[in-house]
């Protein structure tokens, strides 16, 4: 193989992996046999909807997107620009540059107009665009969150970053569009360590860490730079000045 990707898992479980053979993409098992042929153009990775039953990947060929099942049989023919599988009932598909959500049948199950459809399941949301604006829906298209952030990304366990108007204003809400903390951050993308729900932030130019559950302020805003241990979820590094300090996810000073 020119390339074997095994973080890359295309079909809902962590059995199969994308490989490259001869500039064309396929899957193979754990013991290298030949699941999907060499015949792709490419082949888009399950995002995070491992819980699905059905076996599906998306895959694409002269620059149009398709799914297949695992004996390569195509369940949807290759003719759209995207394709994002939500549920085992419907996927978001684009074509003409428009979004819309189908079912597996092509049948349209929402009538909404969407921008942007992201394809991380997140309790049954998925953040979306409409209009220049932010908010959530559920598989089949429906409002979760209303649309009125200017920015949404989503963390996990229902509770997303969502901005009202300049970057700096970010906070947490759950799936229920509780707020959780002010609208007063600015949140790194990077979740420090996801078991306790603890989220890198920044105040002005300082940084702190947040529990995004509760919205519990676990590390002071006093610090001027902030980074991750190579020791993964063990230990947070931050700057004071001239002084460094480590911590670890609760908050407790390690020396060093």
């Amino acid at each position: 193989y020119d390339e074997i990707d095994f973080l890359h898992n295309p079909f809902s479980n962590y059995d199969y992996f994308a490989a490259k053979q001869e500039g064309k993409y396929g899957v193979i098992d754990h013991d290298g046999n030949e699941i999907l042929p060499f015949i792709y153009d490419m082949i888009e990775p399950n995002v995070t909807n491992h819980e699905l039953n059905r076996q599906l990947a998306v895959v694409s060929k002269n620059k149009k997107f398709g799914v297949v099942d695992l004996n390569n049989n195509m369940i949807i023919p290759f003719e759209y620009e995207e394709i994002g599988i939500l549920s085992d009932e419907s996927l978001c598909v684009k074509k003409n540059n428009q979004i819309k959500i189908v079912d597996f049948s092509l049948k349209q199950v929402s009538d909404t107009k969407f921008q942007y459809i992201g394809l991380r399941n997140n309790e049954g949301c998925f953040c979306a665009i409409k209009d220049n604006i932010y908010g959530a829906i559920d598989k089949m298209g429906k409002t979760v969150i209303d649309f009125k952030y200017d920015y949404m990304c989503p963390l996990d366990k229902g509770f997303f970053v969502a901005q009202q108007g300049e970057k700096n204003n970010q906070g947490i809400i759950d799936k229920d569009d509780n707020i959780v903390t002010a609208f007063k951050y600015n949140f790194s993308k990077n979740v420090i360590y996801r078991e306790r729900s603890i989220i890198k932030a920044k105040i002005g130019s300082k940084y702190g860490l947040i529990n995004y559950a509760t919205g519990e302020v676990v590390l002071d805003f006093i610090y001027d730079e902030m980074r991750n241990s190579y020791i993964e979820d063990k230990c947070i590094f931050v700057r004071q000045g001239e002084k460094e300090f480590c911590f670890n996810p609760k908050g407790d000073l390690i020396p060093f």
